[in-house]
């Protein structure tokens, strides 16, 4: 029974979940959740990068759902980590600004992900870990090829 798609989908479904649980239990500290720490890592991210910073861009990179990331947002301004630029601006296309406690507050997820990374991947050498990036852009594009296809 044990095939190479069981064991692909397995295995990615599951370091899914545990990165989805690891968030959640790591957010609650800060009393966000999972999603927020998303949109926190994708703004810092874009911003870095000098691209636009909206819901848009949040879920074209981090291929969240476009519902998910509008609530995250909402919440994260009512928190008062972020604020949105842009009147008359459809809500996803507004121009996403941190405050400085949402920068705050970003850089510390910034060190927990470079933290959390560090130690997922200790076992593997810089070499193994850009084969591992490689081999997973690789089947990444093919099967988003594969879809186009299907569409």
């Amino acid at each position: 029974m044990d095939s190479r798609y069981s064991h692909f989908t397995v295995l990615i479904s599951s370091i899914k979940k545990m990165v989805t649980d690891l968030k959640d239990i790591e957010m609650s500290e800060f009393g966000l959740k999972g999603t927020h720490i998303t949109c926190l890592f994708y703004i810092r991210l874009l911003l870095e990068a000098s691209e636009e910073v909206t819901a848009t861009a949040i879920c074209k990179h981090s291929f969240e759902d476009k519902a998910a990331v509008s609530r995250a947002i909402s919440e994260l301004e009512k928190l008062g980590l972020l604020v949105q630029e842009g009147e008359g601006q459809k809500k996803y296309r507004a121009n996403l600004v941190l405050t400085p406690k949402g920068v705050e507050v970003a850089n510390k997820i910034k060190q927990k992900i470079n933290l959390y990374e560090d130690k997922a991947s200790k076992d593997l050498s810089d070499m193994e870990k850009k084969a591992l990036y490689h081999s997973l852009e690789s089947i990444q594009k093919n099967l988003s090829e594969m879809l186009k296809n299907k569409k």
